[in-house]
């Protein structure tokens, strides 16, 4: 289904991607492309909020709206984002985030290995993978408090989640 409207003077065109009675998922085609938003309605309010009539057509122009902010903040101030994204400490965190995933891979094939040949208990199995876990999980909060960082004070610090998380899978694929 296309969706279009004017803002700031300018026609604004999309596509649904997808639509449920609690789901939304929006993707400019005009004036940027390639962008995607979601909304959806938490599972307490879907008594009484659903996406259809009016609702539908609100919430999705206004998804649309945000979507071409963030493609106008985009086209303003990317290149700047990138450098600081480089000279940032993400990337080598992002790095050392998937050592230690592929570092658990590695152990715990060894581990299973040692427990089927009852050289471990499960208790040792466990313990030693969530060590491993753990490990992951603070490099994961590092990226996470690093990511808020590079966005904060910046154009893009109210940028939604959805957006974020796409805006740094582009920058990570720009370094």
């Amino acid at each position: 289904m296309q969706i279009s409207t004017v803002y700031n003077g300018e026609q604004i065109t999309s596509e649904l991607l997808n639509h449920t009675r609690s789901f939304l998922e929006v993707q400019i085609t005009s004036p940027y492309a390639n962008h995607t938003t979601s909304l959806s309605v938490p599972t307490f309010a879907r008594a009484h909020t659903q996406y259809q009539g009016e609702m539908l057509e609100s919430r999705c122009n206004q998804l649309l709206i945000e979507l071409y902010e963030f493609g106008s903040l985009i086209d303003k101030h990317f290149s700047t984002l990138v450098e600081r994204f480089r000279s940032s400490s993400i990337p080598a965190l992002q790095s050392s985030v998937n050592e230690l995933a592929a570092d658990l891979r590695t152990r715990k094939q060894g581990l299973r290995k040692l427990f089927i040949k009852n050289e471990i208990t499960q208790r040792e199995y466990q313990s030693q993978l969530k060590e491993v876990r753990g490990l992951i999980n603070n490099a994961q909060n590092r990226v996470c408090s690093a990511i808020d960082d590079l966005f904060e004070g910046s154009p893009f610090d109210g940028v939604s989640f959805d957006l974020r998380a796409m805006l740094v899978q582009q920058l990570t694929q720009q370094t």
